[in-house]
């Protein structure tokens, strides 16, 4: 890591901070740790980081949509994904949104530092369990859901029927019914309870 410049996006203070001396201690810096969506943004005005580390739920961000803000903005930062979420569906997505590498916090410090280390030499990184997507797109656990899917899916979420979100989205209340089933069948689930649940599980909802 000797020489690695890192920025940080994440909420919790304390992260930021046993980051920033275990960084230093392997010779990295931590650049910025930016704890809103607003602050990293102003940073990424200024020159860019060697490693970008983003949490995927933050209190003003959903899902993984400020990763592919951000890969489209900057498509060359090399970018991982640091959360306690996982599931092969949300690692294709981020994989998908531009993401080099993957690291649970549910994982020990070492984890992140090798693979900030691994991407910032241009290596994609993964844990075994998701080696398969190598990059490719590759889940097969079930299909991702689309842009459309994640806006009826946090919708549902927020208890609204159908005739309503058909008349938010300028929608017909048929197309919303495709949408949902849809979505319950990519998911795998059979109720409201157990959407939610996977809902979360796969980064499509956060806590917020």
């Amino acid at each position: 890591m000797q020489g690695v410049r890192v920025g940080l996006f994440d909420d919790h203070p304390a992260v930021g901070l046993a980051l920033l001396r275990t960084f230093e201690e392997r010779g990295a810096t931590l650049r910025f740790h930016a704890r809103t969506r607003e602050e990293l943004m102003r940073h990424l005005e200024a020159p860019l980081p060697d490693v970008l580390v983003l949490d995927v739920v933050a209190d003003d961000v959903i899902g993984i949509e400020l990763f592919r803000t951000i890969g489209n903005a900057h498509p060359t930062l090399p970018i991982i994904a640091y959360t306690s979420l996982g599931s092969p569906i949300l690692v294709e997505n981020l994989l998908r949104s531009g993401v080099r590498g993957y690291v649970s916090k549910t994982e020990d410090i070492d984890a992140l530092c090798a693979a900030v280390k691994k991407v910032a030499q241009g290596r994609l990184h993964l844990p075994p369990e998701y080696a398969f997507l190598n990059g490719q797109s590759q889940a097969k656990e079930a299909a991702a859901l689309s842009e459309r899917e994640i806006e009826v899916l946090r919708l549902i979420a927020r208890e609204q029927t159908s005739k309503e979100i058909a008349e938010r989205l300028s929608l017909s209340v048929n197309t919303v019914e495709n949408h949902r089933q849809h979505i319950f069948t990519k998911l795998n689930v059979r109720n409201l309870a157990g959407l939610i649940v996977e809902g979360f599980r796969h980064g499509y909802l956060t806590s917020s």
